[in-house]
């Protein structure tokens, strides 16, 4: 017959964040989720500073055409983000070797 042992919460928020096998992987999700924010927070500084400077009305002012602006935004907005997905790859490799 087995004896149910009961612990407090202080007990077990204890025995949980002493365990070594978690405290790695906890770290390396706190790094990761920094990095996934810092990849956001890049992305969002060119919605920004468009918004700021009105770089698309003095485009359209120019004679430039929407297709042509939308187009350059993307091309922008994707080799910026392949090289953060980059980036984000190296560091995750790095830390979890």
């Amino acid at each position: 017959m087995t004896t149910a042992t009961f612990y407090s919460a202080s007990e077990r928020f204890f025995e949980i964040v002493y365990c070594f096998d978690t405290l790695p992987l906890s770290l390396f999700n706190f790094i990761n989720s920094v990095v996934g924010s810092l990849f956001m927070s890049i992305l969002i500084v060119a919605i920004i500073q468009e918004r700021v400077s009105h770089s698309k009305d003095l485009q359209l002012i120019t004679n430039l055409s929407k297709r042509t602006y939308w187009l350059s935004n993307f091309i922008f907005d994707l080799c910026l983000c392949i090289l953060l997905c980059v980036l984000l790859t190296i560091v995750v490799k790095v830390l979890a070797s």
